[in-house]
């Protein structure tokens, strides 16, 4: 698996794929994406060297297989948070777990942050993937997402530097 700079020609194919699971309660934004909406988040997020944010596109061989990286940067406090989509028709083949291997080296090695954490809402189909990762510490936020009419709790799942 290889991290490619996210490009333009990509952002269809990413709201696509991020359009099919928006009922799935994996989304802090539980909505459709429209084209331009998704355009404006590469202009603003993706092309701002002083965003927060740091993504990349998932290549195995010539296959896009999914998106992701860091985002939530705090520079100042030294953490940010891991961001993951594997395209579905590529999931339970090892990718994400890759995938997560390769964002904290980047955050570690190339970003120098202390400290990665994913928040995941137990209502997430993929929790297990999530829950079999070697964190170094697992914390609970409840009633942290409303989905179907129902609350949820989430799960900090936080990776330290001095940990690796």
């Amino acid at each position: 698996m290889r991290l490619e700079a996210l490009e333009r020609l990509q952002m269809d194919k990413i709201r696509m794929e991020r359009n099919q699971i928006v009922n799935d309660g994996i989304l802090r934004t539980p909505y459709v994406l429209t084209h331009e909406m998704q355009n404006d988040w590469y202009n603003n997020v993706i092309c701002n060297r002083d965003s927060t944010t740091r993504y990349w596109a998932l290549w195995v061989e010539n296959q896009f297989v999914g998106y992701g990286g860091i985002e939530n940067i705090d520079w100042v406090n030294s953490h940010g948070e891991i961001s993951l989509m594997i395209w579905e028709k590529f999931r339970g083949k090892g990718f994400g777990k890759e995938a997560l291997r390769l964002f904290i080296d980047q955050a570690k090695n190339y970003m120098g942050l202390k400290t990665v954490y994913a928040e995941v809402y137990e209502c997430n189909p993929n929790i297990e993937f999530w829950n079999r990762r070697n964190w170094s510490t697992r914390a609970y936020l409840q009633r942290r997402k409303l989905h179907k009419g129902q609350l949820y709790d989430s799960i900090i799942y936080t990776w330290f530097r001095e940990d690796s």
